[in-house]
Order: structure tokens, then C-alpha cells, then sequence
């Protein structure tokens, strides 16, 4: 089982992505999603190619998880920020 914060499980499942088999690569696409690393997202764009269509759309899917992840933390601190100034009277 591939848990969170196992880089020896994020390096193999990188190399799985040049797998001959289709399977292990839509595998290896589908977990990298799950374990939220930034690493995977060239990776993952560059098997978008992949002649096999499973590959193709967990390698999609993954990437659209990873870069939501990715914007949260932003969103958040811009929607803080907002937060902040609603009901604050400048006007002094």
C-alpha cells in the first residue's frame, strides 16, 4: 500500500509512468494523484501522449487533483484577506 509522505513510494510510481504496461502506468498515474506531490505534475504531462486512453485519463485526472491542491492554499489566503476587510470603515 502507497501512503502519504513515502518518497521511496513517489520515485517508483514515477518510474511505473515508463512502465510497458499500460496498466501499471494508469496505475502509477492514478496514486501519484493521491498522494499530492508536486513532483508528479511533469511527469504526468508528459504521459498525457500515451497511446493507451486509461493511462491518458488518470494522468488527466491526477493533474487536475494536484493543481487544485495547489491553488487551495492560495484561494484561502486570498478569500482571508477579504475577510478581513469586510465591515472595516476607512473613512476614519
Amino acid at each position: 500500500m502507497v501512503r502519504k509522505g513515502d518518497a521511496g513510494a513517489v520515485e517508483d510510481l514515477l518510474l511505473a509512468l515508463g512502465d510497458k504496461s499500460p496498466l501499471v502506468r494508469a496505475t502509477a498515474a492514478e496514486f501519484l494523484g493521491d498522494l499530492n506531490t508536486q513532483a508528479a505534475i511533469t511527469p504526468l504531462i508528459k504521459i498525457l501522449g500515451d497511446r493507451n486512453i486509461e493511462v491518458r485519463m488518470w494522468a488527466t485526472s491526477s493533474l487536475g487533483t494536484l493543481l487544485t491542491r495547489q491553488q487551495e492554499p492560495a484561494a484561502a489566503y486570498e478569500n482571508a484577506g477579504r475577510s478581513e476587510c469586510v465591515g472595516s470603515d476607512s473613512s476614519g
